[in-house]
């Protein structure tokens, strides 16, 4: 078995054992036959232990409590204890032996057989209450069987009790289902849902009735068994019972029977006779004195009495033959005889063969319960027959036929226990007397007449004396007797006693010795066998040290004790503890010699000798550690080896601070020691694998200052080690201590690795974890759960979690603030500033910080905390940007962008977005919910992003959750805040409820708003209110509809009023409906030519029909036109509409608008919206143009403006008057945010508001194989191509391209192809840098691999530098960054390069160095004059993979060197490199 750990929980003082094997064995070297319980004990303490495990003598597995430990062996003493558990399954049964089964209330409970297989009949269960055990004991009941409904309480019902079946159905595969068949209520009613079969009686208690539900007693019985009802009438004294054809009515006795008849003779008639009364009894009355009444009848054609009921002996009936009664019968006057002419038995006819035989019961007389207390009952008295004179009186037998092997002839009566007339009773089994039905005591005799008396549950008590008397001779052999209240066993031998054992007073043994197990003591008491234990007890209940003591006396002949060994409780504690004095005479009495205490403690009164030398103390139970004495030497501790290594312990028990002290001591007498003197060595010494005895470690304490009152001391750990090739040394790694104040050392200290050695870490490890912390001296880095830190540089902290990753693990940090008292409301729990140097003096300024508060003062019950974060700014103020607290709210100083996903509200309460309050004198700020806008500019036709409000989901028949818009509207002047009210819901339906007006209203020019009713764009109704052009004024409101089918009449509109259809206007007009007609109060025919005025105010209804023009010319429906000065009316022709009010869900009628039909080749007409734009100043009727044609050609077209004039196209969206125009004037496109005050800045121009972070132009391309977007621009010669500008681009990229394709095909993301061989002057990329940074230089690309962290930057970094004129050499600082890969290095000559006199000065060498190291790593070396010297002189050096390696792992500087010191000189060296960065993880 393998324990993986021990945990020790502070928090709840436990220890824990986890335990890895998948199986556990016990008793693991058990062989043959097992014997003993076996399992697992808990331990509880002061109460009883808990054991798990197989119960050997029961052969089964046992929950249960005992006394034994897991020291016991053997079969153990349990008892049963309660055991849950889950779910329990067995494969057989299942035996409670001592309590219920129970079940939780969590739950509805169910008792059920698992189903079978589906072609296997379901198995039965059977539910039985407690049978006795057949044999021996007689007239054992069965227990009952109870089912109870569970308890309600007050008025709450009590649970019913419910008998359910599955009844047959018809042939099929389905379960057939439950219904119930049987109800008994918590009112003790019983409802049966089906017929009732009784095959027995059905008892009333005390009266009762039979009836119908719900209806009336149909048969009712009283107390006394008498029937008082039958049927619904409710009968009078003298009517009889009468059947009338349909049911059984009481009716009146009428006729000759309603009076007495005489009637001497009755003779013999050739039909049955029915004598019958509806009321009242029958009464055969012989009233002649002494006379007989006896019924006679022909039996086998002979004539016999069959019944005597004798006049003279007050009406005994004489039964010729046997008398069978059908139910019970009750003799209320007499005694029950039989006749003398043979032997009589009273039985129960035997019934049937597969029908266990009655029980017959023969009760003496029991009084009536109820009022009166203390009646008797009678005696059953079983008498044998008298006999006269020396006849024997009859026996009482007892007989019973008891059972036999399997067969079906009745079992033979055999007598169990015969009563016989001189009173002796014999049985002829056991006797078995029983006490309370569980303890019984058994009385049997064998086949040699010896008795046994056998008792369970109890003990065989005899009163009086016992004498056991040999057979032979009459000699008392044993007496037990009682001597005042003293029980005496007394021996004898030839009758005389030798053997006396008292209860209650001294006891004797007279003669030869005591064996104990054995029957031939070699001395006076010898106590022999496997346990051969003598005991010695105090019975006193003492508890104070000395008391409850035992004692062995040693004396010589004159009684004088020479020795003793006492024994007796150890100090004063109630408790088991006890100690054994050894005690010898010194003349002067018994003296304590030695003591063994509680604590197996050996104390000596005297001294304690080892007088030879070489002695040795061995100690343990193998001897295994030993103290030798070595002559003019010492002591020598010495393990044999049979354990770990011998240990010297000092200890001190005294009860107070002090403790036990070992010293070394260096005493040079007169002469001092000197600073840094060895005060005491402990050496670790063993022998290496040369049999060379090595120090392995020691540990030394020396004087570090011997200046008096400034002593200085110091204790150093020493180990071996340093490597290997004999390399290993004596390693200081630990010291204490070094004060030295004449050295300048003036403080204590504890110093790891104090000489300063490679790998000399400090390791602090876990109970299961190695690394809990380590200080890396290599790596100068400190670490915690890890061997290898690394933070990416020296100087670092790593925390490492190596426990298997969980919910609750991982790497801690734990800030913590504790001054003793609880923490006050703002005062800080912690912080972590992250901050670096601002300059190049050290100076460190913090660039953001987190802190914790509280947010409350502390207690056993508040400990609430807020989480806030801080950020410097370019002015170096900090400021808080986040606040956590305590409520798990999220407070930000700033806007809050998601970059990245949804915001998602947690499901365990509903949730809103809202504004915080503002003050009570403030107005209430905005809340604007925008999808996402795309960026301005540059790119056309971006589309912004939806905003979709969505309700839950519901499932199922569950509706889905609605949409609510809320206003809370103003109300009258007061404080307190208007109250919310719905202003629209849209439903889970789809339908939309506006609880007020709804108004659609467009305060821009040309806005002409519109609503739409349908589907889509092609299948809707428009309502459009136009507005004058160039102008928010109404002109007009247009009703239109749209059908994309091209059935008849598809879009029509429909007049409706009150539910009844009025008209239609539908592809050939307007139609009347049925029955209806035009109103003609309203119509004026004028000047006979067949056309209808309508009158002012008035107007034209159609009630069924359509309005058909004739086709003789064509037609024109107009408003006429209004005075010169006045301008012309509106003309709106609307779809029909349903009546509002009471029905819901109407449809409004479509509104189409046909041009006429061609047919064959012919063409169809077309559809022409026509407008008059308004032209200059004048008095003439400006000229229609087509605004909108649809034509009707064989390729039906939309065509807007087709007469080329000065007509703008635009669509208008709730935020954007310009959302879709085409200006007509300048031949542009816009789409978005415009407002049409100036024309688009190109053929397609597409732009987003500010801030409404909308996607200008979305791309989805559904296609596999062709091209998303082509862009041909093959004429473009001198300008871009595509002119992407991005001037306030902070974090994003100009161009973003995220391919998550997981093909391993091959591929490019970007592809740049120069697809002519002629244009060798063309650049594919072109990369310009501007900007430089301080370290990097010039960074051109960055490539980054994944998420390992690695990645490379090609940079160029420049610098111009000034020659230094005070050396031959000028270093550039840094100038190559870490991780910096040279590529190459240019250089310019910007100012000659001039020396005061003598030869020109020139640059030789250019090469790397190391601050501070005068070895270069040269770039380019060996340079003579003319090269670099002059200005614009120039060169270009690369660097090469046969040059020196150069590490990259720090920053190091670029060295110019000359020839000589020069006077001036300027020159720009400009390195190419890359920048690689290793991989993070």
């Amino acid at each position: 078995m393998g324990i993986s750990r021990r945990i020790f929980d502070t928090s709840v003082q436990k220890n824990v054992a986890e335990i890895d094997d998948q199986l556990v064995e016990f008793s693991s070297a058990t062989t043959g036959t097992p014997s003993g319980d076996a399992g697992i004990i808990v331990n509880r303490g002061s109460s009883d232990n808990v054991f798990v495990g197989w119960d050997e003598s029961e052969d089964k597995v046992v929950a249960a409590t005992t006394t034994a430990t897991g020291s016991s062996t053997g079969n153990l003493t349990l008892t049963a204890a309660d055991f849950e558990c889950k779910d329990l399954t067995t494969t057989a049964d299942i035996t409670i032996n001592g309590g219920d089964l129970s079940f939780g209330n969590g739950q509805n409970a169910t008792t059920s057989v698992a189903a079978t297989a589906h072609n296997a009949a379901g198995k039965n269960l059977t539910i039985t209450a407690g049978t006795t055990t057949a044999g021996t004991t007689n007239n054992i009941a069965g227990g009952s069987l109870t089912l109870q409904g569970g308890q309600g309480k007050g008025s709450g019902a009590g649970g019913d009790i419910v008998f359910q079946v599955a009844n047959a159905g018809g042939s099929g595969s389905s379960l057939n289902a439950h219904a119930t068949a049987v109800t008994i209520s918590d009112d003790k009613s019983a409802t049966f849902e089906d017929n009732v079969t009784v095959k027995g009686d059905i008892i009333l208690d005390d009266g009762g009735s039979l009836k119908e539900a719900g209806g009336t007693a149909a048969i009712t019985f009283d107390g006394s068994g008498n029937v008082t009802k039958i049927g619904q009438d409710s009968p009078s004294s003298g009517q009889y019972l009468k059947w009338d054809g349909a049911k059984w009515v009481a009716d009146a006795v009428t006729g000759s029977v309603a009076g007495s008849v005489a009637a001497d003779d009755i003779t013999t008639g050739d039909a049955a006779i029915t004598i019958a009364t509806s009321t009242g009894n029958i009464t055969i009355d012989a009233q002649a004195s002494d006379s007989d009444i006896i019924l006679k009848g022909t039996d086998g054609g002979v004539d016999t009495t069959f019944l005597t009921i004798d006049g003279s002996e007050a009406g005994a009936a004489s039964f010729n033959n046997a008398v069978t009664v059908g139910t019970d019968l009750t003799v209320t006057g007499g005694d029950i005889t039989f006749g003398n002419a043979q032997d009589a038995t009273a039985s129960i006819t035997a019934t049937g063969h597969a029908v266990a035989g009655r029980g017959m019961t023969i009760s003496a007389g029991s009084t009536t319960a109820g009022t009166t207390n203390n009646i008797a009952g009678g005696s059953l008295t079983l008498q044998g027959g008298q006999g006269k004179g020396s006849g024997a009186g009859g026996d009482i037998v007892f007989q019973t036929a008891n059972a036999a092997g399997s067969g079906s002839s009745l079992n033979s009566h055999a007598t169990a226990l015969t009563i016989s007339d001189d009173k002796s009773a014999t049985f002829e089994g056991n006797i078995v007397q029983k006490y309370d039905g569980a303890n019984s005591t058994t009385i049997s005799t064998d086949s040699s007449g010896d008795i046994t008396i056998t008792p369970t549950g109890g003990t065989t008590k005899i009163k009086g004396d016992l004498l056991i008397r040999d057979g032979g001779e009459e000699k008392t052999i044993v007496q037990i007797y009682d001597n005042s209240d003293d029980g005496v066993i007394s021996g004898y031998a030839n009758n005389s006693i030798t053997t006396t054992i008292h209860a209650n007073g001294s006891s004797f043994f007279n003669g030869g010795s005591v064996g104990i197990g054995t029957d031939s003591p070699g001395t006076l008491l010898q106590l022999e066998g496997a346990d051969a234990y003598l005991t010695l007890k105090n019975s006193t209940a003492e508890n104070g040290d000395g008391g409850a003591e035992t004692r062995i006396i040693f004396e010589d002949h004159g009684n004088n004790a020479l020795g003793q060994i006492e024994v007796s409780h150890s100090e004063t504690s109630d408790d088991e503890k006890g100690k054994m004095i050894f005690s010898t005479n010194n003349d002067s009495g018994l003296q304590t010699a030695f003591t063994i205490n509680h604590a197996q403690n050996v104390i000596f009164a005297g001294n304690t000798a080892l007088a030879s030398d070489g002695s040795k103390i061995s100690f343990g139970g193998d001897t295994e550690i030993s103290l030798t004495h070595e002559h003019n030497v010492g002591l020598i501790l010495e393990s044999n080896g049979t354990t770990d290594s011998p240990i010297f312990t000092l200890k001190n028990t005294n009860a107070d601070a002090t403790g036990a002290s070992l010293k070394f001591l260096k005493d040079v007498g007169s002469n001092q020691e000197a600073d840094d003197d060895v005060l005491g060595n402990i050496l670790f010494n063993g022998q290496d694998e040369g049999d060379a005895i090595t120090t392995f470690a020691k540990i030394v304490g020396t004087c570090s200052d011997v200046t008096n009152n400034d002593e200085g001391g110091q204790i150093s750990v020493y180990a071996m080690g340093g490597g290997t090739g004999g390399t290993a040394s004596m390693i200081e790694a630990f010291r204490v201590g070094q004060e030295d104040v004449a050295a300048g050392t003036d403080y204590l200290g504890v110093f790891i690795n104090p000489g300063k050695v490679d790998n000399c870490d400090f390791i602090v490890h876990g109970t299961d974890t190695n690394n809990i912390l380590r200080v890396d001296t290599s790596a100068n880095l400190v670490a915690m759960g890890t061997h290898t830190p690394s933070v990416g540089s020296t100087f670092g902290l790593d925390i490492e979690n190596p426990t298997t990753s969980s919910a609750s693990e991982g790497a801690a940090l734990r800030l913590s603030c504790n001054d003793g008292a609880a923490m006050a409301s703002g005062h800080r729990l912690g912080v972590l500033e992250f901050a670096g140097a601002e300059d190049s003096s050290s100076n460190i300024t913090v660039g953001a910080r987190i802190e914790a508060l509280c947010d409350a003062g502390w207690s056993a019950t508040e400990n609430g905390a807020s989480l806030y974060f801080y950020t410097t700014d370019a002015n170096a103020v900090q400021s808080q940007v986040l606040q956590l607290d305590s409520n798990k709210n999220a407070t930000f100083a700033g806007d809050v962008t998601v970059s990245g996903g949804d915001i998602t509200y947690g499901n365990g309460q509903n949730a809103t977005a809202s504004v915080a309050a503002t003050a009570h004198d403030t107005a209430g700020k905005n809340l604007t919910i925008t999808a996402g806008p795309t960026t301005a500019g540059t790119t056309n036709n971006i589309a912004g992003g939806t905003l979709t409000l969505q309700g839950g989901q519901g499932k199922g028949s569950g509706a889905g959750g609605d949409i609510v818009f809320q206003v809370a509207n103003a109300a009258g002047s007061g404080s307190s805040l208007n109250s919310h009210t719905t202003a629209l819901t849209i439903s889970d339906d789809q339908t939309t409820t506006f609880v007020e007006n709804m108004y659609v209203y467009k305060a821009i020019n040309n806005g002409s708003p519109s609503i739409s009713l349908g589907s889509g764009t092609n299948e809707r109704f428009i309502v459009q209110a136009i507005y004058d052009s160039g102008a928010q004024t109404l002109d007009k409101v247009e009703f239109s509809t749209a059908a994309a089918s091209g059935t008849a009449n598809k879009g029509k509109f429909v007049f409706d009023v009150d539910g009844t259809d009025i008209f239609e206007i539908h592809d050939n007009g307007v139609s009347l409906a049925s029955g209806k007609a035009v109103g003609t109060e309203e119509i004026t025919y004028t000047d006979g030519d067949s056309a209808i005025s309508i009158a002012d105010g008035g107007g034209l209804t159609f009630a069924a029909g359509d309005i058909g023009f004739g086709n003789g010319q064509d037609s024109t429906i107009t408003i006429a036109n209004t005075a010169h000065n006045t301008q012309g009316k509106q003309l709106t022709i609307s779809a029909g509409a349903p009546t509002a009010g009471t029905t819901n869900n109407i449809a409004g009628g479509n509104f189409t608008i046909n041009g006429g039909q061609g047919k064959g080749s012919g063409v169809g007409g077309d559809i022409v919206l026509q407008v008059a734009p308004a032209g200059g100043s004048g008095s003439s009727t400006n000229a229609l143009v087509d605004a909108v044609r649809v034509k009707g050609a064989a390729t039906p077209e939309v065509v807007i403006n087709e007469g080329s004039i000065d007509l703008d196209f635009r669509v208008e969206t709730n935020n954007a008057t310009h959302m879709l125009w085409v200006d007509g004037s300048n031949d542009g496109v816009a789409i978005g945010a415009f407002d049409g005050s100036s024309a688009p800045a190109a053929a397609l121009e597409i732009a987003t508001a500010n801030g409404t972070d909308a996607v200008a132009l979305k791309v989805t391309h559904a296609e596999v194989d062709s091209n998303a977007v082509n862009i041909d621009i093959d004429a473009l010669t001198t300008a871009n191509g595509i002119d992407v500008t991005a001037d306030a681009l902070t974090t994003g990229a100009v161009i973003n391209i995220d391919s998550n394709s997981s093909s391993t095909g091959t591929r490019q993301l970007v592809k740049v192809h120069n697809n002519h061989t002629s244009a060798v002057n063309a650049v594919p990329l072109q990369l310009t840098q501007d900007a430089a940074d301080s370290n990097d230089g010039h960074r051109i690309i960055t490539c980054n691999v994944g998420a390992t962290g690695s990645a490379f930057t090609t940079c160029v970094k420049e610098h111009h530098l000034t020659l230094s004129t005070s050396s031959t050499f000028t270093d550039i600082s840094n100038f190559l960054p870490q991780g910096c890969v040279p590529i190459g290095l240019g250089v310019r000559v910007t100012t000659d390069i001039t020396q005061t006199s003598g030869a020109n000065c020139y640059i030789t060498q250019i090469g790397h160095v190391t601050a501070g190291s005068a070895d270069v790593k040269s770039f380019a070396g060996g340079l003579v004059d003319s090269v670099l010297r002059e200005q614009d002189a120039t060169q270009v050096f690369y660097f090469s993979p046969q040059q020196e390696k150069y590490r990259a792992g720090a920053a190091s500087d670029l060295r110019v060197t000359l020839n000589a010191q020069p006077n001036g000189g300027v020159v720009r060296l400009a390195l190419h490199y890359h920048k690689i960065t290793a991989p993070t993880s």
